[in-house]
């Protein structure tokens, strides 16, 4: 009668056999990988990896304001952004701007709004990180800004600061193709009173700086 066969030699035979398929098939990945190749069925990550706008449509933000528009692109990107890279990706996702910086104004507008926070030098949205203080982003920031009451502003050379109403509401007008009213002002440039808007597109009217187009919409010169 034949001697039973030990179970444990077969089974550590059945283990060595797979561990030389093991060994065969990790030698061919990193042959592959050192060669920069593809296997078949698998994408790689440096094609893997989008692009700064993605596949953003050309007209993604055509005739959008520039806060409404950042909100969107940093929603598709899902992910923090430089001032440079939102605002390629505004432009190229149909934004028109006549600002001669755009990067320069949209960095002023995203610091402007409550709805975008800078992280590690740059801009994300608030909603993704709940627990960040307002505080913290804006340490310069003594009162909400829906408390602040607009003091009446001189007709010096400095009413027309790049902090004030009248220059906000100037530099936010020169970044528009078309005619915008009051509160579309008061809302993309971070202005909470919007009587103060009203004030200051008159007296920007009067300097000839801005026109009034239409009954209640106003653009620059």
């Amino acid at each position: 009668m034949e001697q039973e066969q030990n179970p444990i030699a077969g089974t550590l035979a059945y283990l060595k056999a797979f561990r030389e398929r093991l060994d065969t098939a990790i030698e061919t990945l990193e042959m592959v990988q050192a060669s920069g190749g593809v296997i078949p069925g698998m994408t790689s990550q440096a094609t893997a990896r989008p692009s700064v706008t993605g596949s953003i449509d050309h007209d993604a933000f055509f005739q959008m304001t520039v806060p409404d528009a950042a909100e969107k692109f940093l929603t598709l990107m899902k992910k923090t952004k430089t001032t440079a890279d939102v605002a390629k990706g505004l432009l190229d996702g149909g934004l028109k701007s006549a600002a001669k910086n755009f990067p320069s104004m949209l960095n002023t507008v995203l610091s402007r709004d409550n709805r975008f926070v800078r992280v590690n030098r740059e801009w994300g949205l608030e909603s993704w990180y709940p627990g960040m203080k307002r505080g913290t982003r804006r340490p310069t920031e003594k009162t909400p800004e829906s408390t602040k009451v607009e003091k009446p502003e001189s007709n010096s050379a400095n009413a027309f600061g790049a902090d004030s109403v009248r220059g906000r509401t100037l530099s936010f007008l020169r970044t528009q193709l078309s005619a915008v009213d009051a509160n579309a002002v008061a809302l993309s440039a971070g202005i909470a009173n919007t009587a103060s808007v009203r004030a200051a597109l008159s007296d920007l009217v009067k300097a000839g700086l801005v026109v009034r187009a239409e009954t209640g919409r106003y653009r620059a010169k």
